[in-house]
């Protein structure tokens, strides 16, 4: 594109490579749903030739000879997930020959530019500048779509709240194009006020206003509802091609890193970066209990376990049980972390949001969210005794560590309900939602998702419903298309 190209030879320092990031405040972090990770989308030729079709037919300005011109925003500060729809989008509409540009802030853009190096601009540190280059590219650009990932997010940082001011909007509403917003996890079915952190350490409220009238919404399947429901509405697509799958030699491969013999099982644990970084610098101890707690319930399910943590740092302590080792890994490329979670007999993590879930439903593997739906008294006097010891000990290291959580450490299961994401939504049959502090409940449901025949056999049965469900659903770029036709 000529405008790129003019731009590096003024040395404009504002495509990818500006990496002076100072702290991102914790209010920008909370949000990420950092959930969400990559995964190649595999179109197929024909859906690639019914949006080439489709935008053939479709006259009118930010249109190329060979189709249309699409920008997608990325803002949220720091968390991939929604990035990464952006970035599965980008690639499908690339293949059937439409331009795309990508406005990132500086946590996404890398991974993004790796597929599309000369087309991610970063948003700068300055908000004011931000504006101007925002401003820039709608000018020089001149799309014809633009894509927020998600529109919500806007409003969490300043300089997201950049692009929405009167004078930066108006550039937008001054365009001929079609705007949409990726939904993730029904923020955009404002408005709303969200609350970000447990009640005792709340930092941050935010007020996210409705949609602009002209905005369209597109629902990313997985995690949102693939059929309509009464509480979310858009229009729903895949951006994977399901199931997922390892050959059996890979999948060998995989476990012989990590199993030293045929008997151990392996369960992949998931950390959000927001979570560590939120528990760390308040100082909750939760993940260093995290291995006792593992230790009770799953030593002892007949054969030996092996936890694979993917936290970014060394988050779990070892185990100091037989029948139990804990090993974390650090920050993994998007398809070591896909073929780990899909090698492995179960997923765990106590993101009930993380899209890792979506995609362990998709590749048929067990998967588990984590909640504790009590507070430490009620703890104390009815969870089992070793338990219920760890709580006490996680509280009197720092006061307040013990919470009810849905998605830890950040909402309730009021917060999720609120946000409607999991209402009507057929997923939900296909994820274990255990209590923390469950005792033999928990224990006799993990065993039966490692080891128990029959009921791994009716939650395949489950997953495969809902794959099947997935498959019927349109591509992105399908999705797209029709929206704006």
């Amino acid at each position: 594109m000529l405008f790129l190209a003019e731009r590096v030879r003024r040395g404009t320092a504002w495509q990818v490579g500006e990496r002076n990031r100072p702290w991102i405040a914790v209010s920008c972090m909370l949000l990420a749903s950092a959930v969400l990770d990559a995964s190649q989308l595999r179109a197929t030729s024909a859906s690639s030739q019914r949006i080439e079709s489709a935008t053939r037919r479709r006259p009118g300005n930010g249109h190329t000879r060979g189709g249309m011109k699409t920008l997608f925003v990325t803002p949220n500060a720091y968390g991939s997930g929604e990035a990464i729809t952006a970035l599965q989008m980008g690639r499908e509409l690339a293949r059937s020959g439409h331009e795309v540009l990508y406005f990132a802030e500086s946590f996404t853009a890398p991974f993004l530019a790796e597929s599309f190096p000369a087309q991610v601009y970063e948003f700068s540190n300055d908000p004011a500048e931000t504006g101007r280059r925002w401003h820039s590219l709608l000018q020089d650009f001149h799309p014809s779509a633009i894509i927020f990932a998600d529109y919500p997010l806007l409003f969490l940082t300043q300089r997201g709240r950049m692009l929405v001011q009167d004078e930066n909007w108006t550039s937008v509403e001054n365009l001929d194009a079609e705007l949409f917003t990726l939904d993730h996890l029904g923020m955009a079915n404002g408005p709303m006020t969200l609350s970000f952190g447990p009640p005792h350490l709340e930092l941050f409220r935010q007020y996210l206003p409705a949609l602009p009238g002209r905005m369209k919404t597109l629902l990313p399947c997985p995690l949102q509802s693939p059929t309509s429901t009464s509480v979310i509405a858009g229009v729903s697509f895949r951006y994977w091609e399901v199931p997922f799958a390892l050959s059996y030699g890979r999948r060998q491969e995989i476990r012989d890193r990590f199993l030293r013999n045929g008997d151990e099982l392996l369960v992949f644990h998931s950390v959000p970066t927001w979570a560590s970084e939120f528990c760390r610098r308040h100082r909750l101890p939760n993940y260093a209990y995290a291995t006792r707690l593992f230790e009770s319930y799953f030593a002892h399910v007949g054969r030996p376990v092996v936890i694979v943590s993917v936290n970014g740092e060394s988050l779990l302590p070892p185990s100091s049980v037989s029948g139990l080792r804990v090993i974390n890994l650090g920050r993994l490329t998007t398809s070591e972390y896909d073929e780990i979670l899909l090698a492995s007999d179960l997923m765990l993590t106590d993101n009930r949001i993380s899209i890792s879930l979506g995609k362990a439903v998709c590749g048929l593997v067990p998967c588990v969210a984590l909640r504790n739906s009590y507070r430490l008294p009620e703890i104390v006097e009815r969870a089992e005794r070793d338990l219920g010891v760890v709580a006490l000990e996680m509280e009197r290291r720092r006061a307040g560590s013990v919470f009810p959580f849905e998605v830890f450490p950040i909402w309730t299961i009021d917060d999720v309900n609120a946000l409607g994401l999991f209402t009507e939504n057929p997923i939900g049959r296909c994820i274990d939602v255990l209590e923390m502090y469950g005792g033999a409940e928990t224990r006799n449901r993990l065993e039966q998702l490692l080891v128990g025949r029959t009921y791994r056999e009716e939650l395949r049965a489950r997953q495969h419903d809902y794959v099947s469900i997935i498959q019927r659903l349109p591509t992105s770029g399908e999705a797209l298309l029709s929206s704006m036709q």
